[in-house]
């Protein structure tokens, strides 16, 4: 694995307290409420077919300043999933919930189509009643 994809995704997940891939439309999803584990996964897919803005809408923004920011980091993160020939699977199961139902943690896993795999624990809190990732 390139030593660029790896950092990046290390700093992802320690600065910013989160990886992020995957999403599908709230309104489709809007029969089913989102668990903590499906919000990873949608976010992961938003990430990988280039959809920024959906994939941020995954993620605690504190002000608008860190749009751009996170923005960014989407794109980078587009670009390694494309640098490692795009994600052959997507795994997340749910590590953790406190009792109140307002935080989470889920584990990722990502397999590459060129036989990589990288993955981490995503933080989670609800936000307005959705869940969302929360970087650190």
């Amino acid at each position: 694995m390139p030593r660029f994809f790896t950092v990046s995704i290390r700093k992802l997940i320690t600065l910013f307290g989160t990886f992020s891939i995957f999403a599908l439309p709230v309104a489709c999803s809007s029969h089913t409420p989102e668990t903590p584990e499906s919000v990873v996964s949608n976010h992961v897919k938003a990430v990988v077919a280039n959809r920024v803005d959906e994939a941020i809408e995954y993620l605690v923004q504190r002000d608008a300043n860190e749009k751009k920011k996170l923005q960014a980091h989407v794109e980078g993160l587009h670009q390694q999933v494309q640098d490692n020939g795009g994600v052959d699977s997507i795994l997340t199961s749910l590590v953790s919930k406190n009792d109140d139902d307002t935080r989470a943690k889920v584990e990722l896993e990502l397999k590459y189509k060129n036989g990589e795999t990288d993955g981490g624990q995503m933080d989670l809190i609800k936000e307005s009643g959705k869940w969302k990732i929360q970087l650190r």
